[in-house]
């Protein structure tokens, strides 16, 4: 379906933002808070101690299932005002701007919408239009999306308005976006999967250059081979390392399965940023207990005292892998089991998170591993002086589902927990709950925590603002 239609919703006309505006440190512009997807926010969260006070601000509904982490923007001038924005998309193809102190829309755009059916559970009602986490170009005062007919979009920041020259289609029928865009210097970058393998497709990156959107380039995962499918599948999309630009991805599986490794399927990856292969890892290690055994996440890029930079990724199968982000090439330096990994067990999809300042890792695992020490639920490592990861405690979490990925601010962490549709918050430190709330919904979203509040997106396609009482 092409455009639907526009409605803005304004009590005054709007203005850009400033050409000239910088973000706060405490806004959520792009996936993970950064393109290094570390999930941790570099703003003051919300002071732990007063997370277990927690109270509903607002709940607004703006239609379809929410799956990406709602964005936060501070002080864009809308009509006379600045205003803290909350920027969702939704699964029946809207885009929403909510004012993120009362909760009232202020203004509202479709894009496309489609009913589909690819019999994997992947949506509440078989509706999709936006599902990939959006990114905000701060300094242009745009936010980018795309639809489930595979176009970008480039729209105001204040209005929603359609910045000319847009939208631009970046990929065939086949294919479909899970994952965050990233944007990079004058890139914008698109993951490609498809919804649930069942149809060709040709997994991979797009790039579309923001200055001349006519300007787009791709890398396909199984390029080159005689397969198809590879697709980047994770919630966190790309990485990208803000020194050079380079473009971190974790592969899905190649078909047919007789060669699911083909070409750079089921691998860690690593391109320049104009798409060209510079490394690539194949992992996994037989004996295999599943087949088909994809990379459902993005890399996440650490860089600590003391330390190479580190690339670390979940697969499928189960296992951790922590690569050195310049080595990907020469394989995994550490491997730790998190997951256990058979025919009747859930897989290991998602997103860890890193604590820069206390060096700390977070993950949820969907089951326990024999023998170990590591059970089912949130997982806790610190990276040692040595560069090493270590277990450092855990917590049971909600079955059956792994639920979504993690978000760290202040000291606490804050997981949805899929379909048993409970918002949760952790203390960082030890793992000692804080907060647990029913929202009555699936909720795969990641939270987002900005500005004193705690936003979080659910399968009814509503908008939850939690903020502490005094």
């Amino acid at each position: 379906m092409g455009l639907v239609g526009c409605v803005v919703v304004c009590l005054a006309l709007a203005v850009p933002a400033s050409a000239g505006a910088k973000a706060s440190n405490d806004d959520l512009t792009t996936y993970g808070y950064g393109n290094a997807r570390l999930g941790t926010s570099p703003g003051p969260g919300i002071a732990a101690r007063t997370v277990p006070r927690l109270r509903i601000a607002w709940v607004r509904r703006v239609g379809g299932a929410i799956d990406g982490q709602p964005l936060v923007v501070g002080s864009v001038r809308v009509g006379s005002r600045a205003r803290n924005l909350v920027l969702a998309g939704t699964g029946h193809g809207k885009v929403a701007a909510i004012d993120l102190g009362n909760g009232k829309v202020l203004w509202q755009r479709r894009l496309a919408v489609r009913r589909l059916n690819p019999g994997c559970q992947s949506s509440p009602d078989a509706l999709f239009g936006v599902t990939a986490t959006m990114v905000v170009d701060r300094a242009a005062g745009r936010v980018y999306a795309v639809d489930v007919d595979n176009r970008v979009w480039a729209l105001q920041l204040a209005t929603g308005s359609v910045v000319g020259g847009w939208p631009v289609t970046v990929a065939g029928s086949g294919d479909f976006v899970w994952g965050a865009l990233a944007l990079s210097r004058r890139w914008l970058y698109v993951p490609t999967a498809s919804l649930c393998d069942d149809t060709v497709y040709h997994g991979g990156v797009r790039a579309v250059d923001t200055a001349n959107p006519r300007h787009r380039l791709q890398w396909l995962t199984t390029g080159g081979t005689n397969t198809y499918a590879g697709g980047i599948w994770g919630w966190g999309g790309l990485s990208v390392d803000n020194d050079d630009g380079d473009v971190f991805a974790a592969s899905g599986n190649a078909l047919p399965l007789s060669r699911e490794a083909a070409g750079e399927a089921e691998s860690v990856i690593r391109l320049s940023p104009v798409l060209r292969l510079l490394q690539a890892n194949y992992p996994l290690q037989p004996p295999f207990q599943i087949s088909d055994r994809d990379f459902g996440t993005a890399p996440v890029l650490i860089r600590a005292r003391g330390c190479p930079e580190k690339a670390v990724a979940i697969n499928k199968d189960g296992l951790l892998y922590v690569y050195d982000a310049d080595r990907i090439s020469a394989g995994p330096r550490q491997s730790i089991r998190v997951a256990l990994s058979t025919s009747k067990t859930i897989p290991l999809y998602g997103m860890p998170a890193y604590d820069p300042a206390s060096r700390r890792l977070v993950l949820v695992s969907p089951s326990s591993v024999p023998g170990s020490g590591l059970g089912a639920g949130v997982q806790s490592f610190v990276l040692s002086p040595r560069c090493v990861f270590h277990q450092s405690w855990q917590r049971g979490f909600d079955p059956p589902d792994a639920g979504g990925p993690p978000t760290i601010a202040g000291g606490v962490i804050y997981i949805g927990s899929g379909r048993n549709g409970v918002i949760r918050a952790f203390r960082l430190s030890d793992g000692h709950q804080l907060f647990a709330r029913g929202l009555g919904s699936t909720i795969f979203a990641a939270p987002a925590v900005a500005h004193g509040t705690l936003i979080v997106g659910d399968w009814l396609g509503r908008v939850w603002a939690f903020r502490s009482r005094r």
